[in-house]
């Protein structure tokens, strides 16, 4: 019972991956996706997650074309640590 309220407060609220929850609390990835799936939120995020991506050459988040947002809102955020060279890139 206490892993669905923190797999929900990992997801909606911290925005991580399925696999990084189901490693972090050591449980099958099927048993988050069913936790997730049930919530209210679901399809909103799984939108908002769809528009979002990495740069695949960098670790920048970059907002895919077509996605609409204010004026001030940036199309890239670096400064972001890449797991593979451990380092700050920006």
């Amino acid at each position: 019972m206490a892993y669905k309220q923190e797999i929900i407060t990992k997801f909606y609220d911290l925005h991580e991956k399925l696999s990084v929850i189901a490693k972090e609390l050591n449980v099958n990835p099927s048993y988050v996706t069913k936790v997730i799936q049930k919530d209210c939120r679901y399809i909103p995020e799984k939108e908002y997650r769809a528009k979002i991506r990495y740069d695949k050459n960098s670790s920048d988040l970059v907002l895919r074309k077509g996605f609409k947002y204010a004026c001030d809102v940036p199309k890239r955020v670096c400064n972001i640590i890449n797991p593979t060279q451990r380092r700050v890139i920006c």
